[in-house]
């Protein structure tokens, strides 16, 4: 029952998606390494319409397929997991039970090259959901990935006539960082803990390149204040890094917010050139050293939190649902609000 379950799951997650997308997908991400407190993980969620966006909380033992071609990747997962989704099935953000972090954002640059008919798939929609199931460490994930070809594999949004452009930022509770990236139908793996920032396009050594001709970095410009992705980059990086020592745990969760909110799109109206702007719905903060996640929507303010040690991972547990689009009262210790999903 649970196989069948996890594939009618894939067939929905690809055919929900294409009712409604936008053709502008902006994101930002800040890493706040803070050994005396906690080491933290922030984004935002630029999207132009609401996403109608769930909690959930996976155990180990799921079994998942990563396409819905002959060919699928497929795997059962080694971690128990919280991710928020999107439209009620993408993982676009989440972490694992042993403190890895993940996060989708768009990547316009994206080439995921050509597909070989003979090598198991994996969609963009899964790619998160993969990394999350199967490594403890980003170390662990970026040693598989160069040594095992993964096939990932983009996903056509007919109603929109475009391609689903993503890049992959793993993190964790040690403080490593690695953005993955498919440009010129290549896998780039950025590893570096140094990696503290990521926007959207250009590609991220572009981004690392631009970073330097700004007058905090050593160049001639001032720090720039628009809200396009390089310029995000630059503002995000500089405040990040200019943080002040956290006295406590929720000084620096604070501190985080308070970047990530410098970095957030506004709600604001289109315009000719960008008529699908996005706008922040929400924001996430991964406690990666203990197992707290984060959720705020720009909506309602209420911040959200969740203990991941509170939650049964054994498999054959059930998958937990925080339904926060029809609870907009939520707000503080969330975790004894999940459900289970029969």
């Amino acid at each position: 029952m649970r196989k069948f379950l996890s594939r009618l799951l894939s067939i929905v997650l690809f055919s929900t998606i294409t009712f409604t997308c936008s053709t502008s997908y902006s994101c930002t991400r800040i890493l706040r390494v803070d050994h005396d407190n906690a080491v933290m993980v922030g984004r935002n969620m630029d999207w132009m319409e609401d996403m109608q966006t769930q909690l959930l909380v996976f155990p180990r033992g799921e079994t998942r397929y990563g396409d819905i071609s002959d060919n699928p990747l497929t795997w059962q997962s080694k971690y128990g997991s919280i991710i928020a989704n999107a439209y009620g099935v993408i993982t676009t953000d989440g972490m694992n039970e042993a403190g890895l972090s993940g996060h989708i954002l768009w990547l316009d640059g994206s080439d995921y090259g050509k597909t070989d008919a003979k090598q198991p798939t994996l969609s963009v929609l899964m790619w998160l959901q993969y990394y999350l199931d199967n490594f403890k460490t980003v170390d662990d994930a970026v040693r598989f990935t160069e040594t095992n070809k993964i096939q990932v594999v983009p996903y056509y949004q007919s109603t929109i006539q475009r391609w689903l452009k993503l890049h992959l930022i793993l993190d964790d509770a040690s403080g490593d960082s690695a953005i993955m990236e498919f440009t010129d139908g290549k896998l780039h793996i950025y590893h570096d803990r140094n990696n503290i920032t990521a926007t959207n396009d250009p590609a991220y050594d572009k981004q690392l390149a631009n970073l330097k001709e700004y007058k905090v970095f050593g160049g001639d410009k001032p720090l720039p204040g628009t809200n396009n992705p390089a310029d995000r980059f630059v503002r995000a990086t500089y405040y990040t890094q200019n943080l002040p020592k956290a006295g406590s745990t929720q000084d620096e969760l604070a501190a985080v917010l308070s970047v990530i909110n410098n970095a957030a799109q506004p709600y604001t109206l289109g315009s000719a050139e960008r008529p699908h702007m996005s706008k922040t719905l929400w924001h996430t903060i991964s406690d990666m050293t203990h197992k707290v996640y984060y959720f705020q929507s720009t909506t309602t303010q209420n911040l959200i939190s969740v203990k991941l040690d509170k939650f049964n991972f054994k498999p054959g547990s059930p998958v937990m649902l925080l339904d926060v689009p029809h609870h907009p009262e939520y707000v503080g210790d969330m975790t004894d609000k999940f459900k289970p999903i029969e």
